[in-house]
């Protein structure tokens, strides 16, 4: 639980008045964009940073004067943090060391924990190499092991996969949402990657400039932003952001829009395009210019300009759309569109 959570360097404020319940055995994601404050939030949740002002709560407990090992979390870093010097079975073992064991005190114990925290993550066959001698991915699986090996109540993920190429990003993903599920664990997952984010979480909370933007199931926010900000920063491609003055001229079957609507956002998804010989129906209308077309193979991104503005649709791969220069008609449902204020804020 964070209740006002609030951190200032000097006149500089990164984290604003931050309020979350972070619910047991879930995976939470921080969404954002560089320099929203999510890895300073991590950061406080850690202890590695004084928060100016708030309450951080793990279980029942208020933990912002607690040292760091105290905390019950395990961190894992963007950078990986391996010991180049150590093994891979080392470096897992180093965690279990800085709780002021010896080597001597324990170490068939040790031993037992660093390899089943080896075997979850694949990791049995490379325990005596060293760093220099490991992938990325195995890198990351290793840092990802040494959290694991504390078994603490709390999993804290700063970027962990934004090192990898993308096919294994995917594939650390799946990996990931099966290590939350076998250990029935609690992730809080720090990213600002919105495929991470919709793929793995079980709620996100969507971050900028330190303020807290919406929490809530990705698809919920997906569908149903509560402002321009969380409507644009998911989905690729973006939201199409349309001037309500810009539509007027060019649109029939749009209707009236709620009271204070100065802008409308539609999905890629929710364009289609239209003959001009064919009747419009409930649709409302945007009359463009195609300026390209991205092959996807399994589908088709076409770009249009649109009065002084670029909109993209997303149409299946086996459509006809006209060349680049030509005219298009781009038609979505009135009910799909979201209307936002001058402000950016939503208009039900």
């Amino acid at each position: 639980m964070l209740d006002g959570l609030t951190k200032r360097f000097g006149d500089l404020q990164v984290v604003d008045h931050l309020s979350l319940e972070i619910h047991d055995r879930e995976f939470f994601v921080l969404l954002g964009p560089s320099g929203c404050g999510k890895t300073t939030v991590l950061r406080m949740m850690a202890g590695l940073d004084a928060p100016t002002s708030g309450t951080i709560t793990l279980g029942d407990t208020v933990v912002n004067h607690l040292d760091p090992r105290r905390r019950d979390v395990a961190m894992v870093f963007q950078s990986y943090a391996l010991y180049p010097h150590m093994t891979v079975a080392e470096n897992i073992e180093a965690p279990l060391l800085g709780r002021g064991g010896s080597r001597r005190e324990g170490r068939a114990a040790r031993a037992r924990q660093v390899r089943e925290a080896a075997e979850i993550l694949g990791l049995g066959e490379l325990l005596g190499r060293k760093p220099a001698a490991l992938s990325g991915g195995q890198r990351q699986r290793v840092a990802l092991a040494r959290a694991l090996v504390r078994r603490p109540q709390l999993f804290l993920m700063d970027e962990p996969l934004s090192n990898l190429d993308a096919k294994l990003r995917t594939r650390t993903r799946l990996d990931l949402v099966d290590l939350w599920r076998q250990l029935d664990a609690t992730i809080v997952f720090v990213t600002h990657d919105q495929v991470e984010a919709m793929t793995m979480a079980t709620r996100i909370a969507v971050m900028a400039d330190g303020i807290l933007h919406q929490v809530g199931a990705p698809t919920d926010v997906y569908d149903d932003p509560d402002d321009l900000f969380a409507a644009t920063f998911l989905g690729s491609p973006p939201i199409n952001v349309l001037e309500v003055a810009d539509l007027e001229p060019s649109t029939n079957g749009l209707g009236p829009l709620p009271t204070g609507t100065t802008q409308l956002g539609v999905r890629p998804e929710h364009l289609r395009t239209v003959s001009e010989d064919a009747p419009a129906g409930e649709l409302a209308l945007l009359r463009g210019t195609v300026r390209g077309r991205e092959a996807l193979g399994h589908e088709v991104h076409v770009v249009a300009r649109v009065g002084a503005r670029d909109v993209v649709a997303r149409q299946p791969a086996h459509d006809a759309t006209p060349a680049p220069g030509s005219p298009i008609i781009l038609g979505f449902h009135p009910s799909d569109a979201l209307a936002f204020d001058r402000d950016g804020a939503r208009v039900r």
